[in-house]
Order: C-alpha cells, then sequence, then structure tokens
C-alpha cells in the first residue's frame, strides 16, 4: 500500500486541460489572449476572507485587469455537507 506522499502524487500529463483566457481587441490590432494564470498576468494577487476568496489578475501589457471572485459554501452545523468540493 502506497504512503500518503504517493498517493497523491502524479507524473505525467493531467488527465483534464482546465483554464481561462481572455481576449482583449483594440480598434483593428489583433487580437491579444492571456491565459488567467501566471504566465499570463504577472501579478497575481490573492486575497482569502470566509467564505469568498478573490483573486486579482494585473498586467501592465492587456490595458485591463481580472478579479475572479469565489464562494466557498458552507451549511451551519453540518460539516458533512459543508466539505463538498462545491467551491
Amino acid at each position: 500500500m502506497p504512503g500518503l506522499d504517493q498517493a497523491f502524487a502524479f507524473v505525467g500529463r493531467p488527465p483534464v486541460h482546465q483554464g481561462f483566457t481572455l481576449g482583449v481587441t483594440r480598434g483593428a490590432a489583433a487580437e491579444e489572449v492571456k491565459k488567467l494564470d501566471a504566465t499570463g498576468f504577472p501579478d497575481v494577487r490573492f486575497n482569502g476572507e470566509y467564505p469568498i476568496g478573490t483573486v486579482d489578475f494585473v498586467t501592465p501589457l492587456a490595458g485591463v485587469g481580472v478579479k475572479l471572485r469565489a464562494f466557498s459554501p458552507f451549511i451551519p452545523l453540518n460539516a458533512k455537507d459543508s466539505a463538498l468540493p462545491a467551491t
């Protein structure tokens, strides 16, 4: 039986690719596409104030910023259902 360090190890490419991108078009210029991660936005800031988490993506190149607000559900006195991965 593998230890905990091996149980969560992943080698290779993840089976599911996920992510978001932002496309910016200025006038007749070609569309500029930025990934919503540290490669597309060099300044990524996270602020966690349970149950809300806020992620700010900032880049001077695109001329725009993106703010993501995520809610983590919480049901008072119900730890089982509050622990569901629904965020």
